[in-house]
């Protein structure tokens, strides 16, 4: 039974995987490719993957959720250049980073959030 369980979670895990990001291309939200919103719902952020211009980025986050939320950015070398404290139900905050070109993965740190589907990427140019 135990074994039957484990495999059941693999094979979500795996399909979970193949088809995270389909049909939602990178995009960038502002004009001069360096001001991001996010939204972020219970268990998603909206985009999940955008765009950005290298240098100084701002981003704005509303927590559109019933649920605290927050965000950490993550390089592809493992640098963390930013991360958001809890956002409350109902709040906006503003944060700025440099950020390198590169490819960065964008998660909540809040218990299971992040399996359950808050995480994104952002790609810098």
């Amino acid at each position: 039974m135990r074994q039957k369980s484990l495999i059941v979670l693999t094979v979500f895990a795996l399909v979970a995987t193949s088809i995270s990001g389909c049909g939602e291309p990178a995009r960038t939200n502002s004009d001069d490719g360096r001001k991001l919103t996010i939204t972020m719902v219970d268990y998603r952020y909206q985009p999940q993957n955008l765009q950005t211009k290298a240098g100084k980025v701002r981003l704005t986050l509303f927590n559109r959720g019933r649920q605290n939320h927050n965000l950490k950015l993550v390089s592809s070398k493992g640098r963390i250049p930013l991360k958001v404290p809890v956002v409350k139900p109902g709040e906006r905050t503003v944060v700025e980073s440099n950020l390198e070109p590169g490819r960065y993965r964008m998660y909540s740190t809040i218990g299971n959030q992040k399996q359950l589907g808050m995480y994104g990427s952002i790609v810098v140019q």
